[in-house]
């Protein structure tokens, strides 16, 4: 892992030779996350998952479901 940013990723997909690693670049910056699969032979979104720093200075990740709904969230100090 590099550098931990304010939001980081780690993904094992599989058929890829490396994980798949990633975060913002700046102190403030924001990650979003789209995770789809199939239904029935069609795309669609399973859960988003939403990283950002709020105007207090505190870093907030909130994972919604398919219909927009917050499911958890989880805020940390900077």
């Amino acid at each position: 892992m590099s550098r931990l940013r304010p939001f980081y990723f780690e993904a094992d997909v599989d058929g890829y030779p490396k994980e798949v690693a990633a975060g913002p670049k700046a102190k403030d910056g924001r990650m979003n996350i789209e995770i789809y699969q199939r239904d029935n032979g069609e795309k669609v979104k399973a859960f988003s998952i939403r990283s950002f720093t709020e105007l207090d200075g505190k870093l907030k990740t909130i994972v919604c479901n398919h219909e927009g709904q917050t499911v958890v969230s989880f805020v940390t100090d900077y």
